[in-house]
């Protein structure tokens, strides 16, 4: 299989969601690893050249301007793990998404997202603010003139999730999943609450093609993270959103359940 523009990119530890959980990063950016200290590092270019991921890629692998999303990253404090995901998300032509217990980054609403992060209670006030900032900036590719399809995997019992102090919060962002429904570009289905159990359930999973169709996937748990891009690995990533897709609601009838739940 030919090299990707974001092959040799994966990396690890990463939080469940960067700008919820992720340390600030110094400005300065930190040496890249070698590739021989393990699967899937991010690798430098020649000496005394920078490597891709410090030019940054576009998705037709046509390098893009140094202040451009990788150092955007760093002045926001994300980690250096994280960028190559940053860029794919950056480029992609289509998003697939899924998480077993949140609505998906990408389409969280400002209070929802904020509720998130502020269920960390190590955070000051200004800390939260700050990595929502980051959380809803990432938002801007659903508004640039070429956005990417997004298509989205939720648990009807994701939006059930709402004690009363959190209903009306939970009230707007499924309106808001509605609305981008309704927009054009968004596709949400639903997997409905009487489904016990599915293959998705392991954990979050989000895949991204590239213009020029190659995809790379992203992983997260508690503790840390990977970017996927290996063929082999990336295989059972679409088996498995094939079978978390399967089991989930056609969009006509997800659309119907999301407003009976608001």
């Amino acid at each position: 299989m030919p090299a990707s523009p974001w092959s040799r990119r994966a990396s690890c530890c990463c939080s469940p969601d960067p700008a919820a959980r992720s340390p600030s990063s110094p400005a300065r950016t930190p040496p890249l690893p070698d590739p021989s200290a393990g699967p899937g590092l991010v690798s430098p270019g020649p000496a005394g050249q920078p490597g891709p991921a410090e030019r940054g890629w576009s998705g037709s692998g046509r390098p893009v301007p140094l202040l451009g999303l990788l150092r955007i990253a760093e002045l926001h404090g994300q980690p250096h793990f994280l960028r190559p995901w940053l860029d794919a998300e950056r480029v992609a032509q289509q998003l697939r998404c899924y998480h077993p217990t949140l609505v998906p980054g990408l389409l969280k609403t400002e209070h929802y997202a904020r509720a998130v992060i502020r269920a960390d209670d190590m955070f000051s006030d200004d800390e939260v603010e700050r990595r929502l900032a980051v959380r809803m900036d990432r938002q801007a590719i659903l508004t640039r003139p070429e956005p990417p399809i997004l298509v989205a995997v939720i648990e009807e019992a994701t939006l059930r999730r709402a004690d009363e102090s959190f209903r009306g919060i939970m009230a707007q962002q499924i309106a808001h999943l509605v609305d981008c429904v309704q927009r054009g570009g968004v596709l949400i289905h639903i997997i409905p609450a009487e489904l016990s159990v599915h293959v998705g359930l392991d954990g979050p999973l989000t895949l991204a093609r590239g213009a020029e169709g190659d995809w790379v996937g992203y992983l997260e748990n508690q503790v840390g993270g990977a970017t996927i891009d290996r063929a082999e690995e990336l295989a059972t990533l679409h088996a498995v959103w094939e079978g978390i897709r399967s089991v989930a609601l056609p969009k006509g009838q997800s659309e119907l359940l999301m407003k009976e739940v608001m």
